[in-house]
């Protein structure tokens, strides 16, 4: 949606997520969180899903901003 019209200009990086549990083999198919990612390649902007490999609280985060630390500028 942001994409098709709320923003004003085209974002530089999409990144959607992070959500509980990953989202392998089947899961991204019907994942929201991969469809979001999916959607902004297909209309041309990088995009990233980003998930947790546990689904089970306490949440550990830090994997995923050690990712956006070492590849996103």
């Amino acid at each position: 949606m942001a994409v098709n019209g709320l923003l004003d200009v085209k974002p530089d990086l999409i990144l959607s997520g992070i959500n509980p549990g990953p989202n392998v083999g089947t899961d991204i198919i019907y994942s929201g969180t991969a469809a979001a990612a999916r959607e902004g390649a297909l209309k041309g902007v990088p995009s990233v899903a980003l998930s947790l490999l546990n689904k089970i609280p306490p949440f550990d985060y830090k994997p995923v901003y050690s990712f956006l630390d070492d590849n996103i500028d």
